[in-house]
């Protein structure tokens, strides 16, 4: 028999979405498994809609809390679970019917503590078309999957833990940036990972979506979990130095592009100057690093000449995926 299995799905003011994602949930091909939905202080109609779920299915758990954030409601989820793998989705989200499958097929092929596929990010109302060959699977070591996560996208979710790594590294309540900011203590504690690029999760692009929302304080977080997670690799993996650079600037790139379409233009030239300050330690290894893609290397150039180019850079960009799209 397949291994019981605990669904996570924190839930905050998202009725617009929520059916579409317990939809695809409830129609896996796993059979085995539990859903816990975290209503994390929903002011609209998501609490009520999870306990309508609640009565239709036995397979779905409602806990209704005081709102505390993403990482609260995942790490009150985890905490509640009653099995020993976890996965997570975000509610505004939905996933592939073999999600799970997929997920445990890895686990179990390559005996991991961790098993990890790829997600499809889809701006919101556009259509997709998910990634169906060409499929790669690589069991990597600890230093080459902290390594790989240095120069990729970083998400808790399209994963499947065993749930005690979870529980000894919960995610940091109150800040933004949560799965930087802790997968790479997961990894620190497995022997090995399995990753694909077999995407089973698409990722729905909101413009009001917690990575989408204006530049705040909260924004600032994007250094702070870049700096955590350099700290700790020169700490205990100084091999992969350049690797943790490569992410320190790949978070100030991310903030740069966050200060050109959210910011008023008064705003931008002071802001730019708090990530350039930031990234210029690293610039001149990331420039050099050929395991850095194209982009990385291209922003620590324009990074170091300035603002101007930058902006420039990034406007040419912007123009260029417009004209992609009208063809």
């Amino acid at each position: 028999m397949k291994p019981f299995i605990s669904l996570v799905i924190p839930v905050y003011n998202v009725e617009k979405y929520l059916d579409k994602c317990m939809e695809s949930v409830l129609a896996q091909t796993y059979d085995n498994f539990e859903v816990i939905l975290v209503d994390d202080g929903s002011t609209d109609n998501s609490g009520k809609m999870c306990d309508e779920y609640a009565k239709r299915d036995s397979r779905v758990t409602v806990y209704h809390k005081q709102n505390g954030g993403l990482s609260d409601a995942r790490n009150f989820g985890v905490e509640h679970c009653n099995a020993d793998l976890v996965s997570f989705i975000d509610s505004d989200d939905y996933v592939t019917e073999d999600y799970l499958e997929y997920l445990w097929y890895l686990m179990d092929k390559y005996d991991c503590k961790i098993s990890c596929a790829t997600n499809k990010i889809v701006p919101e109302g556009k259509d997709y078309t998910l990634k169906s060959d060409n499929i790669t699977e690589e069991k990597l070591d600890t230093v080459k999957s902290l390594e790989r996560i240095c120069y990729s996208s970083v998400g808790a979710v399209t994963r499947l833990y065993q749930k005690e790594l979870l529980l000894n590294n919960p995610f940091p309540v109150g800040r933004l940036y949560e799965d930087l900011a802790s997968t790479y203590k997961i990894i620190a504690e497995c022997d090995y990972v399995v990753f694909s690029n077999k995407e089973i999760y698409i990722w729905i692009q909101r413009e009001n979506s917690i990575t989408h929302s204006k530049i705040s304080k909260k924004q600032f977080d994007i250094f702070w979990a870049a700096d955590e997670l350099y700290s700790f690799i020169m700490a205990n993996y100084p091999e992969i130095k350049v690797a943790a650079e490569t992410r320190c600037i790949i978070a100030a790139k991310s903030f740069i592009r966050r200060i050109f379409t959210k910011c008023e233009r008064k705003d931008q030239p002071a802001l730019f100057k708090v990530a350039k300050k930031y990234a210029a330690p690293y610039l001149k290894n990331v420039f050099f690093n050929k395991k850095a893609d194209y982009s990385t290397r291209v922003a620590c150039l324009t990074i170091w000449v300035g603002y101007i180019p930058s902006k420039v850079l990034w406007t040419a960009r912007i123009y260029q995926k417009n004209l992609l799209r009208r063809v």
